[in-house]
């Protein structure tokens, strides 16, 4: 029996959009990245953060547009490629890639020239069009501009001069730069304020304690890099970075209430409830939105950050686990409030014998934990590019970034 297989003739000619957002789907991560940091990197933000270019013989090439580094950075993150190397790789060859970043500077003055010479083949047979009718007896008005100072043309020429320029000063920089003789730095890897950490099944690494804090959908609400080998002393800040970021999300939250349509798209998303209650015509959708995302109901935490300080300390409603999960497990489960007369540690130890409690410690492994695994797998996030702990922390909360954005990118 013959086999009939669709033809593979990479050898065809293709004709792609001019436009290059055209080339990835509405929804996609690209675009999402793109927008978000189009939105927050405003020109105030810009001048703030990036110093002016030197002027005289120290000015050198042009350099890269900031907006468009933290667009490609922020997709690298999203992709987990870290290494520069890679990211500029997939640059040449990752059509995704290439949306962030835009053309290169050949493909844009190949553009540039192809649009002056659309432009003046356009005012060319304009031209030639005027010169028919006139020629055949047509009444005509005055003659059309002459090929090539149009305004079409003149912008086109002007673009072209322009990108021609920069391209010359990059060329003239780059050769300045392979002739400069002075020895390269070498790169120290030692990061002086990591420390030796313990983990889990033995042994010690060098490096900084991450503290994150996550809600139930597993949105990075805040962190920070310390160099405490243990969690018990980090539970109170750790607690005043989750508020923080709760009053933000609460913040952006609250104006999904103005609009019906967004209200309930976000309430059918986030609603919990089973689906014939969360349907229900009586469910007020608008007060369990509220009490969903208007301030922090339970934090839940590890074993690790268990103290008599912790769950007393002013904040949210805390449960801190005191045990193994398995063994919690294994204890005689409890009904109904703790003793009036309990301390802390014995009301929060009857609480997590209890079944609400027994469910909330089940939730937090999935929520902390698959944010830890979004962050090493699929952002790449294995060990720090950056010295220090202010460094080291920008880089895990832009790796959280990343993180949310592709969770956008999901639900978009």
């Amino acid at each position: 029996m013959a086999h009939r297989f669709r033809p593979v003739d990479r050898e065809s000619g293709m004709l792609l959009p001019h436009d290059m957002l055209d080339w990835v789907p509405e929804g996609h991560a690209v675009r999402v990245v793109i927008g978000t940091v189009e939105r927050l990197m405003t020109r105030d933000l810009i001048a703030r953060l990036v110093p002016p270019a030197p002027k005289g013989p120290a000015a050198g090439p042009a350099r890269y547009d900031p907006v468009m580094l933290l667009t490609v950075w922020m997709y690298a993150c999203l992709r987990g490629v870290l290494s520069t190397r890679a990211v500029e790789d997939r640059c040449r060859y990752d059509a995704t890639f290439r949306v962030a970043c835009g053309p290169p500077a050949a493909v844009a003055l190949a553009a540039a020239q192809l649009r002056l010479e659309e432009a003046i083949a356009a005012e060319q047979a304009t031209l030639a069009g005027w010169q028919a009718r006139r020629d055949g007896g047509q009444r005509v008005t005055r003659p059309p501009v002459r090929p090539g100072a149009g305004k079409k043309a003149r912008r086109a020429r002007a673009r072209l001069a322009e990108l021609q320029a920069e391209a010359a000063a990059e060329a003239d920089g780059q050769a300045t730069a392979d002739g400069d003789g002075e020895k390269k730095p070498r790169r120290n890897v030692t990061d002086p304020d990591s420390r030796l950490l313990p983990v889990r099944g033995g042994g010690f690494i060098q490096g900084c304690n991450c503290q994150d804090a996550a809600a139930d959908d597993r949105l990075m609400l805040g962190g920070y890099a310390c160099q405490d080998t243990g969690d018990v002393q980090q539970a109170q800040e750790l607690a005043r970075v989750a508020g923080k970021g709760a009053a933000v999300v609460a913040a952006a939250h609250a104006a999904h209430a103005a609009d019906p349509a967004l209200l309930a798209d976000c309430h059918g998303r986030m609603c919990t409830l089973p689906g014939k209650e969360k349907n229900d015509p009586g469910h007020d959708i608008a007060a369990c939105h509220h009490a969903m995302t208007g301030r922090i109901g339970t934090l839940v935490e590890d074993a690790g950050y268990h103290s008599e300080a912790n769950l007393t300390a002013p904040g949210p409603d805390r449960l801190i686990a005191d045990a193994k999960t398995r063994d919690l497990a294994r204890r005689e489960p409890a009904q109904g409030p703790p003793p009036d007369d309990a301390t802390a540690v014995q009301a929060n130890a009857h609480r997590l014998a209890t079944p609400e409690g027994r469910a909330l410690c089940k939730r937090r492994a999935p929520d902390v934990e698959g944010l830890h695994a979004s962050l090493k797998d699929r952002g790449g996030l294995r060990r720090f590019s950056l010295r220090g702990l202010p460094d080291a922390t920008s880089e895990f909360l832009f790796a959280g970034l990343a993180h949310n954005l592709r969770l956008l990118a999901a639900i978009s």
